[in-house]
């Protein structure tokens, strides 16, 4: 089972690709560079460097911190 973490409420957008406890892949954005302009970026490295397809992907979460 495979699950996408993201984090965009700290300086540093990240992503993490993990199958059951197992992190299969991460990436960290540029700080200060808008997270929106990142984070799919980050999703698309996750996936490539896995070589897994979205439809693999059976839960997302996120962080939802006051953030930055």
């Amino acid at each position: 089972m495979k699950h996408l973490a993201l984090d965009t409420a700290t300086a540093t957008p990240c992503v993490a690709l993990f199958e059951n406890e197992t992190v299969l892949a991460s990436w960290q954005g540029t700080p200060g560079v808008h997270h929106g302009e990142q984070v799919l970026e980050g999703i698309d490295h996750c996936l490539s460097e896995t070589q897994s397809n979205k439809s693999e992907i059976e839960f997302i979460s996120t962080g939802i911190g006051p953030g930055a």
